[in-house]
């Protein structure tokens, strides 16, 4: 590979890499449109290293092409966060069965760790109010994940993992509304606790509810439409 070839593919990988951060953590709403000549000139990238990068988005279904319209963040739905919502619960019901019957004290260890990490970090972003702070939401993801790291199917692994990013288009949508009744750091408490403790039937009940709540959440709101589903952006 000649050193132009490594350039492009590094500049690709980059705009690839910004643009998923933007569209996961709410920068880049559902349904905003993808200007490639905007994008090249904001970043300072060819519109071919913006095109590779936007189809790598197209293939992990974050961005959808549409003929003769070009690029878009994929549209959010209230069927489709029901049906991701449901099998979320599902994958990682067994992932977190499995973990529970394979975890050891450095798995337990990870968790507790996890929990406190993100039990000290802010939620909202400093800057905008209106976002999940990125160290937040990295420290979401290392906790749930912990949870079911202990889990010894790779697939199931991996199947959690794409439910997980694709639920993060969901979950910032909930920081733009109230949600005063709502303890998510005793709730993560309280999981984490119950898959230590090896309470099977518990922490299925409260990762079920856990998910749930951010659905309806979301459900209740205007943020997710019923025609064409929709979050304007």
């Amino acid at each position: 590979m000649t050193d132009r070839e490594t350039t492009s593919r590094n500049l690709a990988a980059s705009i690839y890499n910004g643009l998923k951060t933007d569209i996961l953590s709410g920068r880049l709403m559902p349904g905003k449109k993808l200007v490639i000549s905007d994008l090249s000139a904001t970043h300072g990238v060819s519109p071919g290293a913006v095109r590779e990068a936007l189809s790598r988005l197209t293939s992990e279904e974050l961005v959808v092409a549409e003929p003769m319209r070009g690029f878009r963040v994929v549209p959010s739905s209230v069927s489709e966060l029901e049906d991701l919502t449901q099998v979320r619960i599902f994958i990682e019901q067994h992932c977190l069965e499995r973990a529970m019957c394979e975890g050891d004290l450095k798995w337990e260890s990870e968790i507790v760790s996890a929990l406190y990490q993100i039990n000290r970090t802010d939620f909202r972003s400093a800057d905008d109010p209106k976002i999940i702070n990125d160290a937040w939401s990295d420290a979401h993801h290392r906790f749930h994940a912990s949870l079911v790291s202990a889990c010894d199917s790779v697939w199931m692994l991996k199947l959690r993992e794409q439910l997980f990013v694709q639920s993060r288009r969901y979950h910032h949508l909930s920081v733009l509304l109230p949600a005063d009744d709502r303890d998510i750091r005793t709730e993560h408490s309280d999981l984490a606790e119950a898959v230590i403790a090896r309470d099977l039937e518990k922490a299925k009940e409260l990762i079920a509810a856990h998910f749930e709540k951010t659905k309806q959440i979301l459900k209740n709101s205007a943020l997710i439409g019923t025609g064409q589903g929709n979050v304007p952006g």
